[in-house]
Order: C-alpha cells, then sequence, then structure tokens
C-alpha cells in the first residue's frame, strides 16, 4: 500500500516525514500521539510507555543517521521507532522498534548538536533485541 503515491503528491520535506512517521509508528503500534509541545517522547501506548520517533529518507548514499536525541541520559524514552523511507517515495520501508538500552549502548554523541545519535545500521536493525513492525 503507497502511503502518498508519487504521481500524485509531492514528497514529504523533513519536518512532515516526521509527522508521517509518528503517524505512522502510532498506527502500527497502537499508540497515542503527545502534544507537539512533548519534550524526550511522541507517543504512550496504553501501559504509559514512551515512544521517540525517528524517522529517515535514504539518499543516493544510504546515509541512516537519524536525528538527535538530546538529554539521553536522562531516559526520556522506554523505546526508539526507526522509520527508513526510499528516495523517491512516502511509502516506508520499514518501521522498526528498538529499547532504549540498545539505543543507549549505540548512540554517538554530538557535542557541537548538544546530543546523540545513532546510525540505523543493519547490525542495529537485525539485532536481537529489535523488533521490526512493519
Amino acid at each position: 500500500m503507497r502511503w502518498l503515491p508519487k504521481f500524485r503528491q509531492p514528497l514529504a520535506d523533513a519536518a512532515s516525514l516526521g509527522d508521517l512517521a509518528e503517524r505512522l509508528a502510532a498506527k502500527h503500534l497502537e499508540l497515542q500521539l503527545a502534544p507537539r509541545s512533548q519534550a524526550g517522547f511522541d507517543a504512550t501506548n496504553r501501559n504509559g510507555e514512551r515512544f521517540q520517533v525517528k524517522a529517515r529518507r535514504l539518499g543516493e548514499q544510504g546515509e541512516r543517521q537519524l536525528g538527535i536525541i538530546r538529554n539521553i541520559d536522562d531516559q526520556p524514552f522506554d523505546h526508539l521507532v526507526v522509520v527508513l523511507f526510499p528516495k523517491d517515495s512516502d511509502d516506508p520501508l520499514g518501521i522498526w522498534l528498538l529499547p532504549f538500552d540498545l539505543v543507549r549502548q549505540n548512540v554517538k554523541q554530538k557535542l557541537l548538536q548538544n546530543g546523540h545519535v545513532l546510525y540505523a545500521t543493519d547490525k542495529i536493525l537485525n539485532h536481537s533485541q529489535t523488533k521490526r513492525v512493519r
């Protein structure tokens, strides 16, 4: 199923891609989206667990660096949802769910950006603690 056929809709820009990823995560994981002003997480489930959603459109080089994660030492979320999109479509390649501990062990600090980043490598996406949702 194609979410936004490319012959009818322009591809989502970075901000709209994040919104699209959050809606997809909410749909596939039965989450309630948090208010936009909520720091640290984007959604919760009925058990109160917090979910941060990160999206990436893969370019020519296949770059998989996700957006900045801030205040990771405060554990602002319980799970990270990774949504990867192909370069030419808004239909996701996949949606993965990662536990916080796996994220924490694999992030790299970015001092200039005051946060940490995670690369959605095959090693991370295929890890035994990672669950592919779609």
